[in-house]
């Protein structure tokens, strides 16, 4: 059903194509309000908090900015490098299965996603001296694994059809295809363009999305005082995500039979039977971030830490590409666009962390909150100002500011070397629109292993699970709620040198 088919050239159109062109870029930048652009929607993703760190971390619910004595401290609160003065090195693969089951006109589809990836490779070292304890770290890890598949599938017998929408914002793929007209006035101007193609049409939908974020850190940590660290970390964030979303409208009651035509006095649109749209995304995104971090430790059973994510411009270049078929009882006809190239200087949303942690002899119990303020997501170069400024308006309209909730606690066996773990992730959802059902929950657990003091086996499982809106291609396929499910299966060695 999605594969697109080309038999011949579609019919030329009114208007010149370089002004088609631009009214099809801002058809696909800015949509309705009920929807979001999807430039915001990556740009969004590159800004939350990673859930993919090492297994220790997943079964304590990522709660680890005042006990992440490894390398993952870079990440979390790069002070709490110094506690540990050890060489060491970190080794994690991740195993990630994500059913999306999505409801749409009262139809639910189920397509579920696997990745297996080895995610994460770091470093330790001390540099103390005689009078201060300073350990470096450096390595890379996949912070965040962006790979989604969505399918959907219902009959729509009200006024809201993906042509409808297109036509609404001056499309030129649908009026080449033959699916719209437009209206003149006595002077012969164009009013408007409309289409008769505005319900009872079967539609699906397929959206495949693949991409993460690789991220490769150096930092440094040093004991300024008796039990007070402070430590910072650099971050170069390389991400990439592509995206393939098909579109299927298809008469499949024979509404718009022989003796309709989508084009008026043009017998060729009469019949109508199906219209196939596709549009493919290629986006790279990359760019600094900076993390600042302090620890202080009460009688060496009690820390306090806080974090600081600086949020430095990043750059995202992306390529697009766009295309479509439309299928009446005279044939087929077919339109490819230009591939449309856009670069982007952006600022994601900065985070702020505060955390404790307390450990009485067998148990650690540790508890953090994150605020994260998604409305300072920024956009300083673009196409063109008006494009930049109307992204900035509408992140300070649609988004939130939001205070993330992790917790987490570790039972050691006594007389064993074996540990156990369990913690929750709390992340509200960053559209200020939402109901609660699509904030994001999660439940973890893991064991922990330590064989004579230097080598560390983890294991972590975790289940996350929240209702999303698809977002984007206008008001039409607005109505696709996704039920996600995430299952997260992370495995860590750890090997330490004295």
């Amino acid at each position: 059903m999605f594969s697109p088919k080309t038999v011949q050239n579609p019919s030329s159109s009114a208007l010149p194509w370089p002004f088609k062109l631009c009214i099809l870029v801002l058809v696909l930048q800015f949509f309705p309000v009920n929807s979001h652009a999807q430039v915001d929607d990556y740009l969004h993703m590159h800004s939350e908090q990673g859930s993919l760190y090492n297994a220790r971390a997943t079964g304590m619910g990522n709660a680890y900015s005042t006990i992440g004595y490894d390398y993952t401290a870079v990440r979390f609160n790069p002070s709490t490098l110094a506690v540990a003065d050890s060489l060491s090195f970190l080794f994690g693969i991740n195993y990630n299965v994500y059913p999306n089951t999505a409801e749409y006109r009262k139809t639910n589809s189920l397509m579920t996603t696997t990745n297996t990836a080895f995610t994460q490779f770091g470093m330790t070292v001390p540099l103390s001296s005689e009078s201060r304890r300073t350990v470096a770290a450096l390595g890379f890890a996949e912070s965040k694994d962006l790979s989604r598949n969505l399918r959907f599938s219902g009959y729509n017998s009200t006024t809201s059809t993906l042509i409808n929408d297109l036509t609404n914002f001056g499309s030129a793929v649908v009026a080449d295809l033959g699916l719209n007209y437009p209206l003149y006035d006595s002077s012969g101007a164009i009013l408007r363009t409309e289409t008769i193609l505005g319900s009872d049409l079967q539609q699906d939908g397929n959206v495949d999305e693949t991409g993460s974020v690789l991220t490769l850190s150096g930092g440094i940590a040093t004991e300024t005082a008796h039990n007070v660290f402070f430590g910072a970390s650099v971050n170069y964030n390389i991400g990439t995500w592509k995206s393939n979303r098909e579109f299927v409208e298809t008469d499949l009651n024979n509404v718009y039979d022989a003796g309709t035509s989508t084009v008026p006095g043009n017998p060729a649109t009469s019949d109508f039977q199906s219209f196939y749209y596709h549009e493919s995304r290629d986006v790279l995104m990359r760019g600094f971030e900076v993390r600042l971090g302090v620890l202080y430790k009460f009688f060496d059973f009690i820390s306090i830490g806080g974090a600081y994510k600086i949020a430095l411009p990043h750059t995202i270049s992306e390529t697009r590409s766009i295309e479509g078929t439309s299928r009446f009882a005279s044939g087929l006809r077919a339109v490819t666009e230009p591939y449309q190239n856009n670069t982007y200087t952006v600022i994601p949303a900065p985070e702020m962390t505060a955390g404790a942690a307390v450990n009485l002899w067998i148990l650690t119990v540790t508890a953090e909150a994150t605020f994260i303020d998604y409305t300072q997501i920024t956009y300083k170069d673009g196409p063109s100002k008006l494009e930049t400024s109307l992204y900035n308006k509408k992140a300070a309209e649609v988004y939130a500011r939001v205070l993330n909730l992790n917790g987490g606690a570790e039972f050691r066996i006594p007389f064993t070397n074996l540990s156990t773990r369990a913690g929750f992730m709390y992340r509200p959802t960053a559209y200020k629109s939402d109901t609660r059902d699509y904030d994001r929950k999660y439940l973890s657990a893991g064991i922990g292993y330590v064989s004579e003091g230097w080598l560390s086996f983890d294991l972590a499982y975790g289940y996350g699970w929240w209702n999303e809106i698809y977002r984007g291609n206008g008001e039409t396929f607005a109505g696709v709620i996704q039920q996600i499910q995430v299952h997260d299966l992370i495995s860590t060695i750890r090997l330490t040198l004295p």
